[in-house]
């Protein structure tokens, strides 16, 4: 990319100036001509999710469980009352746990069963707990084409920056929530480590449920041209915060080289944040193979 394609003086954001100067005492043969701050569009939607936990028996769990298998008879709770030394009250709301646990069942003769589920939880070392339900948020971002979660919602008020899709149409590929499977959640949801999806803890998501309709949010990038003196060109860099984004910064690259984007675009954005429109009809992104996170 040739020096002439950017307009000078520089176009740098007052608060990216820091930034600026780090990058530039990092790289003596780089100079910093435009940094730029924009938002774009996210669609943010309240999920409730419903998880199932797994707990190990307690001590007093475990023996009702083991007696209720070898005993022959089936024993009552006055019978193991008898053989622990217990009162009986305490035996009583255990094997009443047991049963909501759907692990026990307590015949109207007293006597204790043990279910097929609580034979197998019993192999396990563990029951399953009720199951629990929680309310956390999905961020459909179209320009990273990935869908995340997280427990804190994104502030919905408006940003006082320009907006990128006044420079570039972001178009969004990604699917809708609603047709998503939950297999296809379930991964998305581990990996925003919440502690609500760990297979490996057994603790598993069974279940997911959009609430009410997606609300707009905005998301801040910014936009560096940087000079390299050695090389006498220019390279753009997509940053979110300090991370540079791969993905995103050869997508734009690339529409420069197409003369779809014109980085002169970039420079002649007044101090006031107020976009200019192209000359040229946006340039489109195009549909990418992967819903990856940028890295």
């Amino acid at each position: 990319m040739s020096q002439d394609k950017v307009e000078n003086p520089k176009s740098i954001d007052l608060s990216l100036n820091s930034l600026v100067q780090q990058i530039e005492k990092q790289n003596s043969n780089l100079s910093v001509v435009v940094a730029r701050q924009f938002c774009y569009k996210l669609a943010q939607t309240l999920v409730e999710v419903m998880i199932s936990e797994p707990r190990k028996f307690n001590v007093l769990e475990e023996f009702i469980l083991r007696a209720s298998i070898e005993f022959t008879p089936l024993p009552t709770l006055k019978e193991l009352s008898s053989v622990l030394g217990l009162d009986i009250v305490f035996l009583q709301s255990t094997a009443e746990n047991l049963a909501r646990f759907k692990s026990l069942k307590i015949l109207p003769t007293g006597e204790l069963k043990i279910t097929p589920q609580g034979q197998e939880s019993y192999k396990q070392g563990n029951v399953s707990l009720p199951p629990q339900v929680k309310q956390i948020y999905a961020i459909a971002d179209p320009f990273a084409e990935n869908l995340t979660f997280q427990f804190e919602a994104l502030p919905s008020g408006l940003v006082d920056l320009p907006d990128l899709g006044e420079l570039v149409a972001i178009e969004n590929h990604l699917p809708t929530l609603n047709s998503l499977a939950l297999t296809d959640i379930q991964p998305l949801i581990q990996a925003a480590g919440l502690g609500l999806h760990v297979p490996e803890e057994g603790k598993i998501v069974t279940n997911f449920q959009a609430i009410g309709k997606p609300q707009v949010c905005w998301k801040t990038i910014s936009i560096f041209v940087l000079l390299d003196v050695i090389e006498n060109k220019h390279i753009i860099q997509i940053r979110q915060d300090k991370q540079v984004l791969e993905k995103a910064s050869n997508w734009l690259t690339e529409l420069e080289a197409q003369q779809k984007f014109d980085l002169k675009h970039l420079g002649r954005i007044l101090p006031e944040n107020t976009p200019v429109s192209p000359s040229k009809p946006k340039a489109k992104r195009q549909r990418s193979t992967t819903k990856k996170s940028q890295k």
